[in-house]
């Protein structure tokens, strides 16, 4: 899908694939019931890592949700060592 741009997609260094759903909750009496972003992040050498991120906006607004989902992408990326994939 080419949705959540500014989610994990807009971490990613290169040669790293995301393969994802995003989802955003519905609003109810003002605020955002969730923004959300599952799927499969590929590194470059072939090791998948499964990846669930579900938020709850505190300031309502997208923009920190979606600042987490991009320090995840990252935190996974540095973790990441390659030629370790089964």
């Amino acid at each position: 899908t080419k949705t959540g741009g500014l989610r994990v997609r807009a971490a990613l260094a290169p040669g790293w694939e995301w393969n994802h759903k995003t989802g955003t909750g519905q609003e109810l009496r003002g605020r955002i019931a969730g923004i959300n972003d599952i799927g499969l992040l590929t590194a470059p050498d072939g090791a998948v890592y499964a990846v669930a991120i579900m938020t709850i906006p505190n300031d309502n607004k997208a923009g920190d949700a979606q600042k987490l989902m991009r320090d995840v992408a990252h935190a996974i990326e540095a973790f990441h060592q390659p030629g370790l994939a089964s």
